[in-house]
């Protein structure tokens, strides 16, 4: 079912696949990271508090990164993308927590409309 909703798709396969692979073990993100910039994404689309990604799993620097790229993807500049790797990230891990980002709001939003056309609040 897509992005665990009840609705049957011909695309399920293809949201599994890739948010297994957004999620999965291997990369230059640790899961626990990708996981606290998933859990930062749902909880912005969702109007909530993001302070349930801890500063242990997401640092500062990569949450104002995952702020900008879920509000307003269009404004990140090859000059913001450059702070963070001069603070010290690889290329990988800025690519892995964008990716994670992107995925975690784009499924937030899915499911939200999806939420909605059920009857949802």
């Amino acid at each position: 079912m897509l992005c665990g909703m009840n609705m049957p798709n011909r695309y399920d396969h293809l949201a599994t696949r890739l948010l297994e692979t957004v999620g999965g073990a291997t990369g230059a993100v640790p899961p626990r990271t990708r996981e606290a910039v998933r859990r930062r994404a749902v909880d912005l689309v969702a109007g909530q508090d993001p302070s349930r990604a801890t500063r242990a799993d997401l640092p500062d620097d990569l949450a104002r990164h995952v702020d900008a790229v879920i509000r307003h993807a269009y404004r990140v500049t090859d000059e913001d993308v450059g702070r963070l790797t001069r603070a010290g990230h690889s290329d990988d891990e800025v690519f892995e927590v964008t990716v994670t980002a992107a995925v975690g709001a784009g499924t937030a939003r899915l499911n939200r409309v999806l939420e909605l056309l059920r009857g949802g609040r």
